[in-house]
């Protein structure tokens, strides 16, 4: 076999980079259902119930509206929401969609009101 030969042995093999129409479908379906999942979680956030289970904050801060503490609870979001992401990136067995969903959420409601 010449390396002329390779090419035509290949053919209707489906490589990484294209996407079939099923793929793309699904691609969009996810991503829409999520959008909308995002997007109405935080229209019913509540912070003392979403707050403890995501991050360390104690009493006082929970229950403090100011911007400063505000901006700490945000940053905490931020720091959590990342290393949920990578967790989920390098597809270690932690990783969990629900808190990554929870901790995307919980940062759309605070930052939206800072």
């Amino acid at each position: 076999m010449t390396t002329g030969d390779i090419g035509s042995n290949m053919k209707g093999v489906v490589w990484p980079t294209e996407r079939s129409g099923l793929e793309q479908a699904v691609r969009a379906t996810t991503a829409s259902a999520l959008t909308e999942t995002r997007r109405s979680g935080i229209a019913a956030y509540d912070r003392e119930r979403a707050l403890p289970r995501l991050i360390a904050i104690g009493p006082s801060e929970l229950h403090d509206r100011g911007p400063d503490i505000r901006r700490k609870i945000v940053a905490r979001l931020i720091r959590a929401w990342r290393a949920e992401r990578r967790r989920g990136i390098a597809g270690h067995w932690a990783y969990d969609l629900n808190r990554h969903l929870a901790l995307s959420q919980a940062l759309a409601a605070e930052s939206r009101s800072l």
